[in-house]
């Protein structure tokens, strides 16, 4: 088995040592997500994706919708599972994903408000990894078109997804295990094959080069960094600019690897994450349901990318039925 590098031992907790010493692979290193128990939910066909939406077992007066990327009762939480690299590029990663928060848009302004009051401006984008960067740059993109969203929840963010720039300097954390910067870059590499480096600096694909006046634009978001992470330096300077622009921003760090939200039964960096996440899900509940309903104030239909059509309607009379 690979050793780990003393540097990065030294600054682990013994509970994340004891679990890495048990794996015979530190390049894959297994994590413990599971599937919700005894929820209500349904599969939707979004073009070439699915996402699949959980339900609540009540019907709060305000609702708020969680669509999560991957890479509590009383909301609507929605699993995206959406062709990623080496199998498609960014550029489609990105347009698929844009589909899909289109879809749930709409579905937030009829067949779901009608059943479950649900409201555009009252959605929450998250992710964890690539995930949580394609929910900054949705929000960004989204933010031009006045397209309200009620906020971010990013759980170790990709900050800088140019190859040639990502690499390097890792700091401290060059040596790490799990996400290693070789296993990094060739996933950047797979991702932007054949992409001009104009492609790869635009900010639409590169939260790093997010203009200021952009930024500012951002709903709430909610970060999670990991100090183990090779991630970590170029997050922590994505955090301060988010404050220097005067964003409303919530953020935690914990002594973990870049997996460490799904490391939560075997470490307490990874249960701190996950009552983190839980506990910020539960206050944008608690402030949806204490504020008045904010209307988007959209852009001209002319002046806008045109809505995904063909999709799958919804069969509402199922809902009402759970």
């Amino acid at each position: 088995m690979e050793t780990i590098a003393e540097s990065i031992l030294q600054r682990m907790p013994g509970d994340l040592r004891q679990y890495l010493e048990k794996q015979s692979n530190l390049d894959d290193i297994k994590t413990c997500e599971q599937e919700p128990a005894n929820v209500a939910s349904e599969v939707i066909q979004v073009g070439t994706s699915r996402i699949k939406v959980y339900f609540p077992e009540f019907l709060p007066a305000k609702m708020v919708v969680f669509l999560h990327f991957p890479g509590d009762s009383g909301s609507i939480h929605i699993a995206a599972d959406y062709p990623s690299a080496p199998v498609t590029g960014f550029r489609q990663i990105l347009t698929d994903c844009s589909a899909i928060v289109e879809y749930v848009r709409q579905r937030c302004m009829g067949q779901w408000k009608e059943t479950w009051n649900t409201d555009p401006a009252r959605i929450v984008l998250s992710g964890s990894s690539a995930g949580a960067t394609l929910a900054i740059l949705l929000a960004a993109i989204m933010s031009q078109n006045h397209e309200l969203l009620y906020g971010i929840i990013a759980v170790v963010p990709l900050i800088d997804t140019d190859p040639n720039l990502a690499a390097g300097p890792w700091g401290k954390n060059e040596n790490t295990i799990g996400l290693t910067p070789r296993r990094l870059l060739a996933d950047l590499d797979a991702a932007f094959r054949d992409k001009d480096p104009g492609f790869r600096v635009h900010w639409h694909n590169n939260p790093r080069k997010m203009p200021d006046e952009v930024m500012k634009k951002l709903p709430t978001v909610v970060m999670v960094l990991a100090k183990l992470d090779i991630l970590y330096p170029s997050q922590v300077k994505f955090k301060a600019r988010l404050e220097d622009q005067g964003v409303n921003l919530s953020w935690i760090e914990v002594d973990g690897l870049h997996q460490v939200k799904d490391m939560d039964r075997v470490t307490a960096a990874g249960r701190k994450v996950r009552q983190y996440i839980l506990e910020a899900s539960r206050e944008f509940m608690k402030r949806a349901a204490c504020s008045r309903d904010r209307r988007p104030e959209l852009v001209p239909e002319s002046q806008r990318e045109p809505a995904t059509k063909g999709l799958s309607p919804y069969n509402v009379r199922r809902l009402r039925e759970l």
